[in-house]
């Protein structure tokens, strides 16, 4: 398919209407965490994971679904209203019959512009997305790097604080503690086989009870399987 024929079919309007849908979403749940800062952590994780699942689940899908479910009633449909208006809000960009697009300088003709929007709002948003995954993927990669280079260490207050914690949280598998001489942050790394990665020096200037404490930050990301969400 060309640009243009991509461009005036309905799969530009129909994933841009998902897209602009789950935005808001996500707009919306932003917000939300803003005034639920003082609640626990775990709320406003609720609130986000809500808001990714949308990415998942288009509200035409929904209507559709509804629309199944609906029983006949006195020759009405159940809450046919209420379908209406899911579908109005699911599908913004109505597609229409046109005439055929010759050729891509047809397309940028002010009388076309409005067929064109969504598409290059959606051309936009994806080139957003592309960015956010290469930052993501770069991240990744760093991280594997500084756990290859790391060196596993056997014993020491922060492997004993590590294995109290993992027995707090009904780890069984105990997780390898991998200190790295690179400017790092504690933190898990891994989704099948977890590691800690450590960084060099960083005990020296904490108690016991810190170094417990880190250690039960990071494993309560393991028990949660958070990398794996991420």
């Amino acid at each position: 398919m060309t640009i243009p024929q991509f461009l005036s079919s309905g799969w530009a309007a129909a994933l841009f209407n998902h897209l602009w849908q789950s935005t808001c979403v996500a707009l919306l749940a932003w917000i939300l965490t803003l005034a639920l800062r003082a609640n626990p952590a775990r709320v406003r994780y609720s609130v986000w994971m809500f808001a990714s699942v949308k990415f998942l689940v288009p509200f035409a899908l929904l209507a559709s679904l509804g629309a199944q479910w609906a029983r006949p009633v006195a020759g009405r449909l159940i809450g046919s209203a209420l379908y209406t208006a899911a579908d109005e809000i699911g599908q913004p960009f109505q597609q229409t019959k046109a005439a055929p697009i010759r050729d891509f300088a047809t397309i940028t003709h002010p009388a076309h512009l409005p067929q064109i929007v969504p598409a290059l709002l959606l051309l936009v948003w994806l080139t957003g997305a592309a960015i956010v995954l290469a930052r993501w993927a770069l991240a990744w990669r760093r991280a594997a790097s500084a756990a290859r280079d790391a060196v596993p260490t056997f014993e020491g207050r922060e492997v004993e604080a590590l294995r109290r914690t993992e027995r707090s949280a009904s780890i069984r598998r105990p997780i390898p503690l991998l200190v790295s001489a690179r400017a790092v942050e504690p933190g898990i790394f891994g989704i099948m086989r977890p590691v800690l990665l450590w960084p060099a020096g960083i005990s020296e200037q904490l108690t016991d009870a810190q170094i417990e404490a880190v250690a039960a930050h990071e494993i309560e990301h393991v028990r949660r399987r958070d990398n794996l969400t991420l």
